[in-house]
């Protein structure tokens, strides 16, 4: 499946720094530490200061202002070929406005993110602090690794110095495959995680 179509609300912005090669010069300066522990195993290192106050302000000229008055997490993480299988979760959801920047990898729909709808349900998002949510929840955690359950409806290819911006109600994942045994050769991203404009778009 190609970038289209894409989900209401989701949005992709191409040539999101004006200087995308920083990445690779950084990822030699710094060791990244373990994530074992979290849904999806990865390398993080330290999100550079300046890079990321270049992507808020970028946001907010490109889509809206408030996102320069947002609180916000950011993670830079690398995936490897040593994480794949370890994952915890699959498809899943997030209580934030998802940023994903795609820095380096390989280039491709099957690096890209994937998003889903639940064959049974026909959902292919939920809405927070409901009791359907509560309900559904439960119902993900079973699901969320047995693919029989998900049918996929869009995915948008992994291009270097894309930006993609989705509501993290949308059930949807990373790629499957893993691939790299360093970290130039892995899936380098920066993730941002808004949990005040999680309704932003959709």
């Amino acid at each position: 499946m190609g970038e289209l179509p894409l989900l209401p609300g989701i949005r992709v912005l191409d040539d999101f720094f004006q200087d995308p090669d920083w990445v690779s010069g950084y990822l030699r300066d710094f060791k990244g530490r373990s994530h074992e522990t979290s849904n999806y195993p990865h390398l993080v290192f330290p999100s550079p200061l300046s890079e990321v106050k270049e992507s808020v302000e970028t946001l907010a000229n490109r889509l809206d202002p408030i996102f320069r008055t947002s609180p916000f997490d950011v993670t830079l993480r690398v995936s490897l070929e040593e994480h794949a299988g370890k994952h915890r979760t699959f498809v899943h959801i997030d209580a934030s406005l998802n940023v994903i920047i795609y820095l380096e990898g390989r280039e491709g729909p099957e690096n890209g993110t994937v998003f889903y709808r639940h064959r049974d349900l026909g959902l292919t998002t939920v809405k927070e602090n409901t009791a359907e949510a509560a309900k559904f929840g439960l119902l993900l955690n079973h699901d969320t690794n047995d693919f029989s359950r998900w049918e996929e409806i869009s995915r948008i290819p992994f291009r270097r110095n894309r930006a993609v911006i989705f509501s993290g109600r949308y059930f949807h994942s990373p790629p499957e495959e893993y691939y790299g045994k360093s970290v130039m050769e892995g899936r380098v991203t920066m993730n941002f995680f808004f949990p005040e404009l999680n309704g932003l778009f959709i």
